[in-house]
């Protein structure tokens, strides 16, 4: 006799016989019957202060709705105790009975409806055009109704009438790359998630996307070719000049060789680095590999270098990587400490941007040959990694 709905704000409507406040209204009226009661003039139930609704059930004389607390609450007649309100009275046909007045269904101590819905409507897909294909972005729906998403399901139209589905296999990723698709034509697209219940709400259709083919361009190139002739040799005359010769002695003279003194100076020190190999996960101490990477490293250093230590950090719960780091670090620099007694050391922590590091890096194979790294590291790479730099004092 009556229908209701969750909609994709998670906000609940019912329509049709009113009869004993199975719509919630707070009386007992018909609606749907007349001309302007649904649409954005049918107001929402009342749910409570700031609770939203995960699936609604409308029964024949009553509906019940569960929260998103996982809470349940029914209204409508209440004949037989079918509201669970341990009485028999109607709900939802007078006026300060739903919202916050209305009693969740006690169902035991701690416990809660285990429910599973439809997930809610996905964000809206934005396209970048290729060659013959489109690659969409889009954000996860709000709520996934208690089941994993396992599949977005994504439809494209030229005309926004007639949409196709894109055979893309199952993916729960927020994005795809829709190939096979014409050039220099118009496309939308759009998208629905589904869960291992059903399909949620179809997302809002994209902005036209229009895939082109590359540009291609083309470079003439003209070669002239000049030939100059050969300009003719003439042999000069020769003149002929009488010379006189004049032989005059002089006396021997001594010769002394210079002296010379050549001075070989040291080249200056140069900066060294090392990055070691990766730490597992959640691990601050050194494995054997590693241990072996600072031993040989050590063998460069003498106690004027100045050493710095720094950890990376990655992705993920900052506070606790950046304190992983700044141990995996801390452990580094305490070897090499040992290593080389009355070295200078100091420890750092790199969670984004890039670190600078030595023109000269040692690789871990051998610490003394090196081998030219570039001298600033993104971060993001040093993620679980410790980065040495030994500069001369």
């Amino acid at each position: 006799l009556h229908t209701c709905a969750v909609l994709d704000n998670n906000t609940v409507k019912c329509w049709g016989g009113g009869a004993s406040g199975r719509l919630g209204t707070g009386n007992q009226d018909n609606i749907g019957d007349q001309p302007d009661e649904l649409g954005d003039n049918l107001a929402a139930i009342d749910l409570g202060t700031s609770r939203t609704a995960r699936t609604v059930v409308a029964g024949v004389a009553h509906t019940c709705f569960v929260l998103d607390t996982w809470a349940i609450k029914c209204f409508g007649l209440g004949s037989s105790g079918r509201l669970g309100s341990g009485s028999t009275s109607t709900l939802g046909d007078g006026a300060n009975e739903m919202g916050d007045n209305l009693i969740p269904v006690h169902l035991g101590t701690d416990h809660r409806v285990m429910s599973l819905t439809e997930p809610g409507r996905a964000g809206a897909p934005t396209g970048t055009a290729g060659d013959g294909s489109v690659s969409l972005t889009w954000a996860a729906p709000s709520s996934d109704g208690g089941s994993a998403i396992t599949d977005y399901v994504v439809e494209y139209s030229t005309d926004d009438t007639t949409w196709s589905t894109f055979v893309d296999g199952t993916s729960a990723l927020t994005s795809a790359t829709v190939t096979g698709l014409a050039n220099a034509t118009t496309y939308r697209f759009r998208v629905t998630a589904r869960n291992d219940v059903a399909d949620g709400v179809v997302s809002t259709a994209s902005a036209t996307v229009t895939p082109a083919a590359p540009t291609t361009t083309t470079t003439t190139t003209t070669t002239t070719t000049t030939t100059v002739a050969p300009t003719p040799t003439t042999t000069p005359p020769i003149a002929t000049v009488a010379t006189t010769t004049t032989t005059t002695t002089v006396a021997p003279t001594t010769t002394v060789a210079p002296t010379t003194t050549t001075t070989t100076l040291a080249p200056p020190p140069a900066a060294r680095s090392l990055v070691l190999r990766p730490f597992a996960p959640l691990a601050t101490r050194l494995s054997a590999i590693q241990r072996r990477q600072v031993v040989r490293f050590a063998t460069t250093l003498t106690v004027d270098d100045n050493i710095t230590c720094v950890g990376g950090a990655g992705s993920g719960p900052v506070r606790l990587l950046r304190d992983l780091a700044r141990s995996r670090a801390n452990a580094v620099c305490a070897l090499l400490a040992r290593r080389v007694p009355g070295v200078r050391t100091a420890v750092g922590v790199a969670v984004s941007g890039k670190v600078q590091v030595a023109e000269r890096v040692s690789t871990p194979a051998e610490a003394v040959s090196q081998q030219v790294l570039p001298a600033l590291v993104v971060s993001r790479d040093l993620s679980r990694r410790v980065l040495v730099v030994a500069q001369p004092g």
